[in-house]
């Protein structure tokens, strides 16, 4: 793995944690996530980190894409681009399912091929 793409896998594990920490601060409260006028604190802070993560994931090499498909690497990259430019199209439900669901399989997938990187 060359050091960029080390680096990227890094980060991306520190937004996945974030993530985590936001949903154990707010109790992981799927109503008070979803409530528009009283979530939008608990929704932003993790909608912002799963921005940076397909940010991110657009930095990867395409050796390393390749070489990790079983990470669904364009639905990142897509989650991104709908944050980024289509906001108002945003699914909080998607968005909560996301936290809740897959970025910690993200970031056990990551934090392994990190893992197999430092032995």
């Amino acid at each position: 793995m060359n050091k960029r793409d080390k680096e990227v896998f890094i980060k991306i594990l520190k937004y996945c944690r974030k993530i985590a920490k936001a949903n154990k601060t707010f109790h992981d409260d799927k109503t008070l996530f979803l409530d528009e006028e009283e979530g939008f604190i608990y929704r932003d802070a993790v909608s912002m980190s799963i921005l940076q993560i397909g940010e991110l994931a657009n930095h990867l090499t395409d050796e390393m894409l390749k070489a990790h498909k079983d990470i669904p690497w364009s639905e990142i990259v897509g989650m991104r681009n709908i944050a980024a430019h289509h906001y108002d199209e945003w699914d909080y439900e998607r968005a909560w399912n996301t936290s809740q669901q897959d970025i910690p399989e993200l970031a056990k997938k990551i934090q392994a091929i990190l893992d197999a990187e430092a032995e």
